[in-house]
């Protein structure tokens, strides 16, 4: 099932680079619904690479991924309106801090401008994916006035495990 959802992953990002769109009906995520499911905020910064300076900008999600009650990793997206990126990372948390495993971050730019309409047709992405020990990304996209969506993924105890936005974010 692992390399299924790589798989998955990896060609959702083709797919998208080579102009196919795809629709999604979801629900608004408020952009400042950090969910960090029941990561303590000490678990969160344990070991937590210097965020800012890759992205720039300011944070507007960010999510946790828990394995076993353990933070593992989270996914970030920060807006910079100064120049009108969004940009994302999958970052590697706790006892995957410095372990190189597989570890993938998808930005995608939506045709939408209102976080009630879901993403309608993806305009641009940006994908990264490897055998990474600290993060994967950053990846950006230029979107100034239209919505994104994110996920990360990073394989952990034998399996993989995801984190998205679950909707629109950024409008």
């Amino acid at each position: 099932m692992t390399n299924l959802m790589r798989f998955a992953h990896a060609v959702l990002a083709t797919t998208i680079l080579f102009g196919v769109g795809c629709t999604s009906e979801v629900e608004e995520l408020a952009t400042d619904d950090l969910d960090f499911q029941s990561a303590s905020e000490a678990d969160l910064k344990e070991n937590r690479p210097a965020l800012a300076e890759d992205c720039g900008g300011n944070l507007i999600f960010r999510k946790a991924a828990i394995v076993n009650g353990t933070v593992v990793g989270e996914l970030v997206v920060y807006y910079n309106s100064s120049n009108g990126n969004n940009c994302a990372r999958f970052n590697h948390l706790g006892p995957s801090y410095g372990v190189t495993r597989y570890t993938d971050v998808l930005l995608k730019k939506c045709s939408t401008t209102n976080p009630g309409n879901g993403c309608g047709t993806v305009l641009d992405i940006g994908y990264n994916s490897g055998q990474f020990a600290y993060y994967a990304g950053p990846v950006r996209v230029y979107s100034p006035r239209n919505c994104v969506t994110a996920s990360g993924l990073i394989a952990w105890n034998g399996s993989d495990h995801v984190v998205s936005t679950n909707g629109v974010i950024g409008c």
